[in-house]
Parts: structure tokens; sequence; C-alpha cells
């Protein structure tokens, strides 16, 4: 797992480039098609062996232009990608002016797919696309 700087470098990991490097939550290509978003590291969960990531609000989201555009491309991808979805994983500590983002990386063994998505009140949900096994 190679660690980046910033996200923009791991969405670059993926050949994509998100509209506002400073505060761009993802990002998507209509050619190679493909779409990615940065999450919480601290925020996944394991169920059945499979990565989850869910929110079930807007929270502490800000009501800006990056949300938006985050909900734009889940649902981009839903139409267009089965749903699925690379990540960007960023880490977090907390500071007297709240969190700050420290590191992010890409994660390019990992896919997601978007199975629940509500912009009105920010719900989503991703759960990890795993291997298909082989057969003997």
């Amino acid at each position: 797992m190679s660690r980046n700087r910033s996200r923009t470098e791991a969405f670059k990991i993926y050949g994509l480039t998100p509209k506002n490097p400073r505060s761009s939550l993802s990002a998507m290509s209509e050619d190679p098609p493909g779409a990615a978003l940065s999450l919480w590291q601290d925020e996944f969960r394991m169920v059945d062996g499979r990565m989850i990531y869910e929110r079930s609000s807007w929270g502490d989201w800000f009501d800006g232009p990056s949300r938006r555009e985050c909900f734009k491309h889940l649902a981009w991808a839903r139409r267009h990608l089965d749903g699925k979805i690379n990540v960007v994983i960023s880490t977090r500590k907390w500071t007297e002016n709240g969190y700050v983002r420290t590191d992010s990386f890409a994660r390019p063994g990992v896919i997601m797919r978007v199975v629940h998505l509500d912009p009105v009140t920010g719900a989503f949900r991703l759960e990890q696309v795993l291997p298909e096994k082989k057969a003997a």
C-alpha cells in the first residue's frame, strides 16, 4: 500500500483528477469510465468478511459543492459502473479545531459497490466487492 501526501495524488493512481484539489472528496471520468471516493479509514467496519462504509445522514458534512459532487459521482457510478467505485483512504487526527486529514492513499485492490444512496438524507452504504473464488 503506497502512501500519498494528498487526495489528489491518490486519485491519480486511478487515473482520476478531482475537480477541486483542495476540497473534492471524489473524482470520476467518463472516458475511460471510473470513479473514486475519499473515505475516512476509521469509519470502515468489517461484516461477514467484507468492508462496509455507511453513513446514515449528512451528519457533520458541510453542505457545499464537494458534498453535492460526491453524491453526483456515487449516482453516476450506480448507473454506469454497476455501482463499483475505487477508494482513497484518508487518515485523520483530532485537534482543538476538529479533525484534520493527515494522509491519503489509494487501495487499488479494494473495490466498493454503492448499494444504497439517498441524497436527501445523506445516507449511503458501500460494500466491498470480494474477488470471485476460482474453481478448483
